[in-house]
């Protein structure tokens, strides 16, 4: 049963280090990599660094504030693919906007991208202070945990570091199932984060199957995310694409139903005022069933699932994560 699940995996390979001696090889292509990864990367490396621990000296407002100022800067002139890519998102998800209402939505989409990149030297304090983080619905993650194997379908939606530091005080001892940054200091800060807050990091992609679903055999509690953005290209939700078993609905789907666990959706939003104001919601639990399914239950079960955090995404195109990723 494991290998069914494993079969459809994404699989996860970190990118292989340079040799240095690669910065004197008669090899242009070898030249390029090795400056890139010795000199390109390690300067990028000092400078994310220096920023994370720069922000954590100032208010979260400021901290916050400047992410957005930075997205606004940086995403038009530097990531004018990812730009090209939001805009026909926009059009063919917002159809009925105007011109006008859809520039908005990607504005906000970008101020919400760069706060989300500061406010990794301020997320604790934002988690742990009730006047910036509302909590609604955490008794439903809290039954569903005490009834058995939890899993939580995560959304990457607001600024979803604070999930993980809620569920804690919730009572839960998740772990989380992710991608890692290709930057190494991005990467380093990440799980610096998330393991402050208490949770385990599954190892990423196809190596994660295996101990989430002993995790869950266990009793315990996962965290996968159902939206996704594999090698730019849109993977979940559908938005009106026929459903399919390759990405993390799928596999959250045949977790569950090998384990018996329950699903409990979960997401964060950003306050249209405030934006250092966030509310997490977490839903009542989903039950799929038990035993191995065969690929027309599998797509039942992936086309509920989609059901429940589509209409979350659309709500909030304007803080989601994945809106510059292909259709």
């Amino acid at each position: 049963m494991a290998r069914d699940v494993q079969k459809r995996a994404w699989i996860w390979r970190p990118a292989a280090a340079v040799p240095i001696r690669d910065l004197v090889s008669r090899d242009a292509v070898k030249r390029r990599a090795a400056r890139r990864f010795w000199i390109e990367d390690s300067l990028q490396d000092g400078f994310d660094l220096a920023m994370f621990y720069a922000m954590r000296a100032l208010p979260v407002s400021a901290c916050s504030g400047f992410g957005a100022w930075l997205g606004r800067f940086s995403l038009p002139r530097f990531h004018k693919t990812a730009v090209a890519r939001l805009t026909r998102n926009l059009e063919k998800l917002l159809p009925s906007a105007s011109p006008f209402e859809r520039e908005t939505r990607m504005h906000r989409n970008w101020e919400n991208q760069g706060r989300l990149m500061t406010e990794f030297s301020v997320v604790h304090r934002v988690a742990h202070d009730p006047r910036r983080l509302t909590v609604d619905g955490g008794e439903h993650a809290q039954i569903a945990a005490a009834q058995g194997p939890l899993i939580l379908m995560g959304l990457h939606l607001g600024n979803w570091e604070l999930i993980w530091p809620s569920l804690v005080r919730l009572g839960l001892h998740p772990a989380l199932n992710y991608a890692p940054p290709r930057a190494r200091a991005r990467h380093w800060i990440a799980r610096k984060t998330r393991q402050r807050a208490g949770i385990d990091l599954l190892p990423p992609g196809l190596n994660a199957v295996r101990p989430a679903l002993k995790r869950l055999q266990s009793g315990g509690q996962v965290i996968i995310f159902c939206d996704e953005g594999l090698h730019g290209k849109i993977r979940g939700p559908f938005l009106g694409r026929p459903p399919h078993l390759n990405g993390n609905l799928a596999l959250v789907a045949r977790l569950a139903r090998l384990t018996g666990a329950r699903i409990c959706p979960v997401w964060t939003v950003r306050d249209d005022i405030d934006p250092t104001r966030f509310t997490l919601t977490i839903r009542p639990a989903i039950s799929l069933g038990t035993g191995k399914a065969d690929a027309a239950q599998l797509l039942v079960d992936v086309t509920a699932l989609n059901a429940e955090i589509e209409p979350v995404i659309r709500a909030h195109l304007d803080q989601w994560y994945f809106l510059d990723s292909a259709l």
